[in-house]
């Protein structure tokens, strides 16, 4: 009778040991729920169709959409590496104000050189990660190697390498003037000394884009970047005039720093992709209206006339604010428009290499959205044949390929880890 009491006691043990530890995770008790996530960051990534807060993922994410490691045609595998950023990173950005112009997250972008990965932080610091320690198998901790340089920034708006060079675009302000510069140093791993690339007069009310790629535009080279310069819901004309740098893409050769109005009537462009004479761009709608656009010399792409997005204040209303055709008022239609904005960011092209059956795909990230997107344009890309949404979890601020190790880097913003991304089938 002991043995059988000892027995019972045992199991009741047990389980309120167990029912203790879901009420805990269910009700974020004690911060354990931060605790297991920090440990085992993976777990996060796992779906789950239970409580209230899987009812709004059960809205914003269709039940037919596949979740990682499962796509459509692939079972991948994604593991996170911590990147242990200098601690001024963690400082700044935790105490920022929360809103739509001041991100609470501490973005930072990635580029690979050399078959290592480059990466600066929002606040400017230049860190660099070589190939052997990236870990696609298990989870790990990475501290890079900071390189010393001469820059700063007031907010770092992405990184670029080309020809041994490393380029930088900024939102500075100098003077009560906010404006987008570009500095370009030698590559050296040692310390990089920056000089000014490109500096504007023109301030502007509020700094975004920066995207920059290499590009030929009449047999000279140099580099396509996008501009931003107005407050998020009070748009201006600089979009559409063209005295104005902001809203636009814009191309200065690496000779002559000749500056060119590349395409006009753009917003905020977190995405550029180019290829010979292939163009594209993705950019931020409003409150909806997120875009891919394939841009064409000196076009109008409509901002802040025509929008399938909406103001901010609209509400619900009869009328709609913007124009909702761009064709019937002279504009560029977009190649695609996401409503609801998915907080669209980077798109790249990726090689045929990484997965048989993901065959000249484009993929893009996402920071609302926290999707990856792959997609598949016609011949001519000016139509999109399918997108298929693939579920990670994470604030996605950029991306890149990494060809030698067939891998997809992702820059998770809100825990500063890089998303590392495989295919097993390999």
């Amino acid at each position: 009778m002991y043995k059988l009491l000892s027995v019972h006691k045992k199991k009741v043990v047990f389980l309120s040991i167990i029912i203790l530890l879901v009420l805990t995770i269910k009700f974020e008790l004690f911060g354990f729920k931060d605790f297991l996530y920090k440990n085992y960051p993976n777990l996060s990534l796992h779906k789950e169709f239970r409580g209230e807060k899987s009812l709004r993922e059960h809205i914003d994410n269709d039940f037919n959409t596949v979740f990682l490691p499962d796509t459509q045609y692939e079972k991948l595998n994604i593991i996170k590496n911590k990147i242990n950023f200098k601690p001024e990173y963690y400082k700044k950005y935790r105490s920022t104000k929360s809103g739509i112009a001041t991100a609470r997250y501490g973005s930072f972008f990635i580029e690979i050189f050399d078959e290592n990965i480059w990466i600066v932080d929002y606040l400017g610091t230049i860190y660099k990660i070589d190939k052997d320690k990236i870990n696609h198998k298990n989870y790990t901790n990475i501290t890079p190697k900071i390189i010393n340089s001469n820059f700063t920034s007031n907010k770092v708006l992405d990184i670029f390498i080309n020809d041994k060079k490393i380029y930088l675009s900024s939102a500075n302000e100098i003077n009560n003037c906010k404006k987008l510069e570009i500095f370009v140093a030698e590559i050296n791993s040692e310390k990089l000394s920056f000089e000014k690339f490109y500096s504007p007069k023109e301030c502007g009310d509020l700094i975004l884009g920066g995207r920059m790629q290499f590009y030929k535009h009449k047999n000279s080279d140099g580099i396509i970047f996008t501009t931003h310069g107005h407050n998020y819901n009070k748009p201006d004309n600089t979009p559409q005039d063209d005295t104005s740098i902001y809203g636009k893409i814009l191309f200065v050769g690496f000779n002559d720093k000749n500056q060119i109005m590349f395409s006009k009537g753009h917003r905020v462009s977190q995405g550029l992709f180019v290829e010979d004479n292939l163009i594209l761009q993705t950019e931020h709608g409003p409150k909806g209206g997120d875009e891919i656009n394939k841009i064409t010399f000196q076009k109008n792409y409509g901002w802040p006339v025509a929008s399938y997005g909406e103001n901010y204040n609209s509400g619900y209303t009869i009328k709609p604010y913007y124009k909702k055709n761009h064709q019937k008022n002279y504009f560029e239609e977009p190649v695609y428009s996401f409503v609801k904005s998915i907080g669209i960011s980077e798109i790249i092209k990726l090689p045929n290499t990484f997965s048989k059956h993901f065959q000249d795909n484009f993929i893009l990230s996402s920071l609302y959205g926290r999707h990856l997107y792959r997609i598949k344009f016609n011949s001519l890309f000016n139509r999109i044949i399918y997108i298929e949404n693939i579920y990670i979890g994470e604030r996605i601020r950029d991306l890149k390929f990494h060809n030698k190790l067939n891998l997809i880097i992702l820059a998770f913003e809100e825990n500063g880890e890089i998303g590392i991304l495989s295919n097993n089938s390999h």
